[in-house]
């Protein structure tokens, strides 16, 4: 992940790092070059022993003097920030009732292949679904920047469906685990190998969506 600074960095005429695609060239000594930063070190969960946690102060230091206070109010955990974890599957004939059954899980979108197409509102369209589509979706809102614990859990849950999920994919199905952010405010966080590793031994795809603007 690259986070662009605060504040643009000027550069005098010459190239900034180094190796391909890496160097940047400066037309005249005003022309703003956009450095890559690293990204700015988490934020600490709780306080050392015997000292109060000054959040606005750690999100300072981390993120920089030129922070506005929205930014401040998104790095400490002052705005609500919703995103979804959801389990997707795609089938070309599977009945989405039968899927909810095996899993033991709500399909909270879903559509049967060959039933008549319609609007999220229900006004009916042309034609018929042409496969089966089912998603199961967990929504969270927090106040930090943490999801990776959602993640885990419902990975973590699929364990015992592994033979269901392979007769999906020997079928001509797939299956995958999306993360859905909201467009909220910042979110970051780390999955763990085990997950990831999990997420492969069960056939799982990893999906991201990230919306720019708060969904309803």
């Amino acid at each position: 992940m690259i986070r662009r600074s605060w504040r643009p960095r000027t550069a005098r005429a010459a190239n900034v790092g180094s190796g391909s695609g890496a160097a940047v060239r400066a037309s005249s000594a005003d022309r703003p070059v956009c450095l890559p930063l690293q990204p700015p070190p988490a934020l600490p969960r709780t306080a050392a022993a015997g000292q109060e946690l000054n959040l606005t102060a750690c999100a300072l230091a981390a993120y920089g003097e030129g922070m506005s206070e929205q930014n401040v109010a998104d790095a400490i955990g002052t705005t609500p920030r919703r995103f979804d974890v959801e389990l997707f599957i795609l089938h070309p004939s599977l009945d989405p009732v039968d899927i909810s059954g095996a899993l033991g899980l709500e399909g909270h979108f879903s559509h049967r292949v060959g039933d008549q197409r319609k609007t999220p509102k229900g006004t009916l369209l042309s034609g018929v679904y042409p496969d089966t589509r089912w998603r199961h979706c967990i929504r969270r809102a927090v106040t930090e920047q943490w999801f990776a614990s959602e993640v885990v859990g419902l990975v973590a849950g699929l364990e015992a469906h592994k033979e269901f999920l392979a007769h999906i994919r020997a079928t001509g199905g797939s299956a995958s685990v999306i993360i859905q952010f909201l467009g909220d405010g910042y979110l970051a966080d780390v999955i763990p190998s085990a997950t990831l590793a999990k997420l492969a031994e069960l056939g799982l795809a990893l999906g991201i969506e990230c919306f720019t603007e708060p969904q309803s």
